[in-house]
């Protein structure tokens, strides 16, 4: 991990005369602090995934296939998706003690949400401190600093470390229509230019992960632990082996028990989802649960232990959502992209709900006027990128 400092350049052609001097950056265009957080790593992810354990000083946890917990100690991290009751289950399976000293466990239980909540993603990228002086020291050969402004860059310089990252921002904007004949637009316009042509990467051309100063101790307790580190997902992978898969087909089938008005169809298709291999049937199970939650409670067996398990797995998914508004087929991807379950299938099932519903009035084969069609429906870029095919 690595100190993280902020230096910012105020270029505004039209800011404040005191951070001006003819055509020189003044002290007070230039502000520089050092961040309450330890710079981890960058990228252009949007969640921490687990091939990013080894950046972040951890061993990749092992798969469902390599883990023994056979008499073993277990710690549960916080933020896990693994309800107690499977817990329960491998105690009485496999001998497993649930202990509350993560120092004395011989497997530690971790889930990528509890990363989600230890780390935070900047909205720009840092660089090396080597690079920031190279910047500094360009600007300085073409004479853009007062005396004042070359004290508080010295100031920077001896505060920041030499393995530190910085954040290098040069805020600057454009005023009226004579860009090419204002110095200061042009002097903005040729040190990014120099910056691209020596491969000084752009602040906003990835993102930092953090550790905020808020979190230092609980990520040292990972850091410093010596039991091994598995993922909650592996966990319920082993307790879930040798239950039942539902695939993708019997979506339909069991939308239909589900919202049978018989209720003891409801409750077989609700008795169904809660035995079956959760995990590897997310998109069926998910979907039914968000869009027919008031259909799941009206069964005989909402309070049985194997519904109560599912519906904790599920917590982020109930309540009622309708077809009325954008709000709820945004918030069911959302919820999947936090999961790290957002598949193909569950986007164009979406895509296909929503064009059926709520666009079909608008947009869809009954408009009069404006037209859109299901192939020219698509997400945001950024969510395609998270797509688990």
């Amino acid at each position: 991990m690595k100190k993280r400092f902020k230096l910012e350049f105020s270029m505004y052609p039209d800011s404040p005369s005191t951070n001006w001097n003819k055509n020189q950056l003044s002290g007070t265009a230039i502000k520089w602090h050092e961040e309450e957080c330890q710079y981890l790593f960058t990228n252009h992810k949007y969640q921490i995934e687990e091939d990013d354990f080894n950046l972040l000083g951890l061993p990749i946890p092992d798969s469902s296939d390599n883990i023994d917990l056979q008499n073993k100690k277990i710690y549960r991290f916080p933020k896990l998706t693994l309800p107690r009751q499977k817990v329960d289950l491998l105690k009485e399976k496999y001998n497993c003690k649930v202990i509350r000293d993560h120092t004395k466990a011989d497997i530690s239980i971790v889930s990528l949400r509890l990363f989600d909540t230890l780390f935070e993603r900047t909205w720009s990228r840092s660089i090396t401190y080597s690079d920031t002086y190279k910047i500094v020291k360009h600007m300085k050969e073409f004479n853009w600093f007062t005396d004042e402004a070359l004290d508080v860059l010295r100031d920077f310089f001896s505060n920041a470390t030499p393995s530190c990252m910085v954040e290098f921002r040069i805020n600057q904007g454009y005023y009226g229509n004579n860009k090419n004949n204002n110095i200061r637009e042009q002097m903005h316009d040729d040190l990014v230019k120099w910056m691209k042509e020596n491969d000084l990467k752009e602040y906003n051309s990835g993102y930092d992960w953090t550790l905020p100063k808020k979190n230092y101790v609980a990520y040292n307790n990972l850091l410093s632990s010596t039991s091994k580190i598995v993922l909650d997902s592996s966990i319920s992978a082993i307790i879930d082996s040798e239950l039942a898969v539902i695939g993708d087909d019997k979506y339909d089938d069991i939308e239909k028990m589900i919202t049978s008005t018989d209720i003891d169809n409801r409750s077989l298709a609700v008795e169904m989802l809660s035995n079956c291999n959760i995990e590897k049937s997310f998109n069926v199970v998910s979907g039914l649960y968000f869009w027919h939650y008031e259909w799941f409670k009206s069964t005989n067996n909402w309070n049985s232990v194997n519904v109560k398990s599912m519906r904790t797995r599920l917590k982020a998914y109930e309540g009622n959502h309708n077809h009325t508004g954008i709000w709820s087929f945004n918030s069911y991807l959302n919820a999947l992209m936090k999961d790290r379950k957002l598949t193909r299938f569950a986007v164009d099932r979406t895509r296909e709900k929503l064009m059926n519903t709520l666009m079909d009035p608008i947009v869809g084969k009954g408009s009069q006027v404006f037209k859109v069609d299901l192939e020219n429906l698509y997400i945001a870029d950024e969510i395609e990128k998270m797509i688990d095919e």
